[in-house]
């Protein structure tokens, strides 16, 4: 009697590198930032770059291989030939790392709708300078602020924006007025009382400060109305504009992942399957046996599921291992312990 032995299956891991950045790059169409990824150029370092007023080697986070660096304290640093220590064989630009991470979180403050106060508070810096660096990378990449002015744009005449795939994200608290007015349970409206409505409006818009508002909505209903401030729904969907394009577009090209995972006959054929969608990654069980065409045909189906919008490359690396977050594995040494 012939006795089956136990398939040893791994588990594969895969997510995009750089997604929501490259899709806003796709979004707004901005030639720099296209170019820079068509020339394989890290997009954060780039800007880092336009932000500091600094050359694009200088935000890198590693030393480009062969260049003079000298070792002070712990760290590496750029340096003469005659001068330095070593060439780089991989050393991390310490310099480099802290201005790309800062031009990250500008990128970041921009797709998450934040404003100069709060992208001050991730660059530790004050508002006039976060503004001023905000503005900098504005002029290095034209086409961000063009797309933010078209995206609110969109949202305030339709009500939604899309993603780039034309999936809609329904925003209508954007067109709310600031301030709603009421006697009792009645709205006060143009056709019911337009004279009251810009009476009181008035009153609401002539309060610049909290305690200037505050003290207005007391004036206000000492006359006998009350008042509904919508500024905090207004400026949550506001913010929500550009995030939602970006991170709808990211939720779509996943999808269109999955789909293209789990209708590769081959790779099924060869016993991969789609176990769980995390977040932006795939995970995915396949025998050991067949671990290295599965992983080629996993990496090429995410990469090229989005070919259809995407004029930009995207690159997918696979972690292989037994358990999912455990140890990667090394193929060619558990490929060679498999017995027939």
């Amino acid at each position: 009697m012939k006795v089956r032995t136990r398939v040893r299956n791994v588990l594969m891991s895969s997510d995009y590198s750089q997604q929501e950045p490259k899709l806003l790059t796709q979004l707004c169409g901005d030639p720099n930032m296209l170019e820079s990824y068509r020339q394989g150029k890290d997009l954060y370092s780039q800007i880092a770059a336009i932000a500091f007023h600094k050359k694009y080697e200088e935000c890198l986070e590693h030393f480009p291989n062969g260049t003079p660096i000298k070792q002070q304290g712990e760290y590496w640093y750029w340096s003469t030939e005659d001068a330095c220590d070593k060439l780089a064989d991989g050393e991390t630009n310490h310099d480099g790392k802290e201005l790309r991470s800062q031009a990250k979180k500008i990128l970041l403050g921009i797709m998450y709708g934040r404003g100069e106060r709060s992208i001050a508070e991730q660059l530790g810096c004050d508002v006039d300078e976060a503004k001023k660096i905000k503005e900098d990378v504005y002029t290095g990449f034209p086409a961000i602020k063009d797309f933010e002015d078209a995206s609110l744009k969109m949202a305030h005449e339709k009500g939604y924006v899309t993603t780039l795939w034309g999936r809609k994200r329904r925003l209508p608290e954007i067109n709310l007025p600031q301030y709603e007015f009421y006697k009792g349970d009645v709205k006060i409206t143009n056709q019911n009382d337009a004279i009251t409505l810009s009476n009181l409006s008035s009153i609401m818009n002539s309060a610049k400060t909290f305690y200037a508002r505050n003290a207005a909505i007391k004036q206000i209903e000492s006359m006998g109305y009350s008042v509904i401030d919508n500024g905090g729904k207004i400026a949550n969907a506001t913010r929500q504009v550009i995030n939602s394009r970006v991170q709808g577009s990211a939720a779509d090209m996943s999808k269109k992942a999955m789909v293209a995972v789990n209708t590769d006959d081959r790779l099924r054929s060869l016993g991969g399957k789609v176990i769980i969608p995390v977040h932006d990654e795939l995970i995915l069980q396949a025998p050991l046996r067949y671990s290295r065409e599965v992983a080629t045909r996993f990496a090429n189906d995410m990469s090229h599921a989005a070919d259809d919008k995407l004029t930009i490359p995207i690159s997918c690396d696979v972690e292989i291992s037994y358990e999912w977050y455990g140890q990667s594995l090394d193929l060619d040494e558990e490929l060679a312990g498999l017995k027939d």
